[in-house]
């Protein structure tokens, strides 16, 4: 009876913390941005709802699809919108806590996988992204995914090929976890082989043969789930190592990536590489106890995690030269449940021993309330700085696309075209949200000028605009006035002509001018004030 008590009260206080995750997520909402990479992982999701694999397999965005499943399956089972995509990003949040309690259950026990399904609900790299729709928290459910099944192994043939196929997985959410996979590996090949040459240093040929085996069958599993994954962009694309052929290296910075690990980075300086907080450094002091004691699971999570981040932070995109990792702080997300299960581990330890040596229980949950404590204001205070500076910025450019576009929508009954002009050209992150807002409806259509560029070019209002009969077409100036754009000026070419319609935002934050574009000459090409 004790014992079902004890699985309520566990299974309560889990569901306490996952609404207590819901409620933090609603604080900091900030939805779909609209000029950043959501916008590409929207479009490309509603491209594989539609059954169109080709382009989002040959999307740099999503060599590794799987992520952008979630929000396909929402779009395709409940429609277009925003309030769809944002579900599939809180489903992707609440399985990561769930993953997190389970992970850390095998490696601690069920009390403390509490605390650590509490330590991820309240990770600001994580919480602050849970309404976006971005990769990061789908590959943290693959890698918390294959770290609990390897916690859960025992030394057998067949779990370890299991293991191999589900860390493979990974790969198909986000190509980082090539690295994952690497450091992983070499850590299962140190703890296989290590254990039998320190129990038998002559090393008997039968050992040497099981255990070989036994790696063997790990990376089987490894080669299996990666020959599916090639052999799908053979099917689609026929190319299977297309992504290898077509990777785009982008260079990152290092300073922004070191300053990422320093726990005084300011994250209203550094708002898409604030600082990964204090629980970093719970989990290498959590790591480093736990290597002490000699607990071998929590070794090897914790070494193949460590390295795995300073990959992240000063490791190379590129095998031939030193090629910067481009890392934004949400990238964390993706190790998120090993982060928190250690941190949890080293509370666990530390108000043990302050119990051991004081005898004291008062002094034991005292110590524990101080380490818990430091990470929940810690993590508080980046809450809110990111929240007012970053996330609300983030839901008010949202608002001004939904408010033009229905503007249009209610305006124009015709089928229209839309097309987006930013500071840098013809955007096609901009256009991708405009489609999104629009429903995809195909009325209202937002277009490039170019299929798969983002700049304007001169004479292509001739060609999209005056062969398109009884089509009605607008012109987003984002953040800009269009009429004074060069890039509007080559695309018009004397051909067309636009009129000012309205202004939705303000000049002081983020908006966007509405103009007509007119296949005639000498039209007003007025603009607000």
């Amino acid at each position: 009876m004790d014992k079902r008590n004890d699985n309520i009260a566990v299974f309560t206080s889990l569901l306490i913390v996952i609404v207590l995750g819901l409620l933090l997520a609603m604080y900091a909402y900030a939805g779909p941005d609209p000029a950043y990479d959501d916008a590409t992982y929207i479009l490309q999701a509603h491209y594989m709802a539609m059954g169109n694999f080709y382009d989002v397999l040959t999307n740099v965005f999503t060599f590794s699809f799987m992520e952008v499943v979630p929000y396909a399956i929402s779009f395709y089972l409940f429609g277009y919108g925003t309030t769809q995509a944002v579900v599939a990003s809180l489903c992707e949040y609440f399985l990561l806590i769930i993953l997190t309690f389970l992970l850390a259950k095998r490696i601690i026990d069920k009390k403390y996988a509490v605390l650590a399904a509490f330590f991820t609900a309240i990770t600001p790299f994580v919480v602050l992204y849970a309404t976006r729709v971005l990769p990061d928290m789908i590959l943290g459910i693959f890698i918390a995914l294959a770290l609990y099944f390897y916690a859960s192994t025992k030394k057998n043939k067949l779990d370890y090929f299991v293991l191999g196929i589900i860390l493979s997985l990974s790969i198909y959410a986000k190509t980082e976890a090539f690295a994952f996979l690497g450091f992983f590996g070499f850590f299962i090949f140190v703890e296989i082989f290590y254990s039998s040459f320190r129990h038998n240093r002559k090393g008997s040929a039968a050992s040497y043969i099981n255990n070989s085996l036994l790696f063997g069958s790990f990376v089987l599993g490894i080669l299996i789930g990666l020959f599916v994954y090639f052999f799908i962009y053979y099917i689609y694309v026929r190319s299977p190592f297309f992504i290898f052929t077509h990777y785009t290296l982008y260079s990152g910075d290092l300073f922004s990536n070191i300053m990422i690990l320093n726990p005084f980075t300011s994250a209203v300086y550094f708002l898409e590489t604030f600082s990964i907080g204090l629980l970093f450094y719970f989990f290498i002091a959590g790591g480093v106890v736990a290597i002490l004691k000699k607990n071998t699971k929590a070794a090897i999570i914790f070494s193949a995690t460590f390295f795995f981040v300073l990959y992240l932070i000063f490791g190379s995109s590129s095998l031939t030269n030193y090629v910067v990792v481009s890392v934004s702080t949400r990238f964390f997300a993706a190790v998120v449940a090993p982060l928190a299960t250690l941190s949890a581990y080293l509370v666990r330890e530390v108000s043990n021993k302050a119990f051991k040596i004081t005898g004291s229980s008062i002094i034991k949950y005292l110590s524990m309330i101080l380490l818990v404590l430091a990470i929940v204001l810690y993590d508080a205070q980046q809450i809110y700085l990111i929240t007012v500076y970053y996330n609300s910025a983030i839901e008010y450019k949202s608002t001004i696309f939904h408010d033009a576009a229905r503007y249009i929508e209610n305006t124009s009954n015709a089928p229209t075209y839309v097309y987006c002009i930013t500071g840098r050209g013809f955007n096609i992150v901009s256009i991708s949200f405009s489609n999104f807002e629009f429903k995809f409806n195909r009325n209202y259509t937002a277009l490039s000028i170019f299929p798969n560029e983002s700049y304007g070019a001169k004479g292509m209002c001739n060609e999209s605009i005056l062969q398109a009969k009884g089509i009605s077409s607008f012109l987003f100036g984002i953040n800009l006035n269009a009429s004074n754009n060069s890039y509007v000026k080559a695309w018009l070419d004397n051909s067309c002509s636009l009129s000012f319609v309205k202004q939705y935002g303000s000049k002081s934050n983020f908006f966007i001018d509405i103009y007509r574009v007119y296949p005639t000459k000498n039209i007003s090409q007025s603009s607000p004030e």
